[in-house]
């Protein structure tokens, strides 16, 4: 297949919620910029919202958006998040052929107090063995992979050195 960008990169669910300005169950020490919870309490929040997350997918979305062609090398796992993730890439226009299914779905949580988003990702080992024969991409974007990033990021560039290919590289 035939691509203007390809993107390599996690791909997880983010869990985004907003706590009220003012509330007397936690405190906000601006000196010192931390946030302080009682362990043990129950916080009303005053919204929350589940996005895509990862460079790979934000990149890949706004290309589609543009009027190119996207896809995303990825892994999520087989459970509702997955179906979430592959639902709005879908939606979006974005090819999910690449995209490797096993286990779990990474997920990052985060927590936007006055503004100021405090991310608590939960982000799954993985090996990452994608595969780009028999693709043709004018461009290739890396973005983050965690730890094991190594294999990944050198099949990504292998492909470049022997396609005409760019690269272009956000590591986060």
């Amino acid at each position: 297949m035939e691509f203007d960008v390809v993107t390599v990169g996690n791909a997880p669910l983010d869990l985004l919620i907003n706590l009220p300005e003012e509330n007397s169950t936690y405190s906000v020490n601006r000196e010192n910029n931390t946030l302080c919870i009682p362990l043990g309490e129950k916080i009303l929040i005053n919204n929350s919202l589940f996005i895509l997350g990862g460079g790979a997918v934000h990149v890949a979305t706004g290309i589609t958006r543009l009027g190119y062609k996207a896809a995303v090398f990825a892994e999520i796992g087989k459970d509702a998040f997955a179906q979430e993730i592959l639902s709005h890439l879908k939606k979006e226009g974005v090819n999910t052929s690449y995209i490797q299914q096993l286990g779990r779905t990474s997920f990052t949580i985060g927590l936007s107090v006055n503004s100021e988003r405090t991310l608590f990702p939960h982000l799954l080992k993985r090996q990452h063995h994608f595969s780009f024969e028999n693709l043709r991409a004018k461009w290739v974007f890396l973005a983050s992979l965690g730890d094991d990033w190594r294999e990944a990021y050198a099949a990504a560039l292998t492909y470049c050195q022997k396609h005409p290919s760019r690269l272009a590289f956000a590591p986060g």
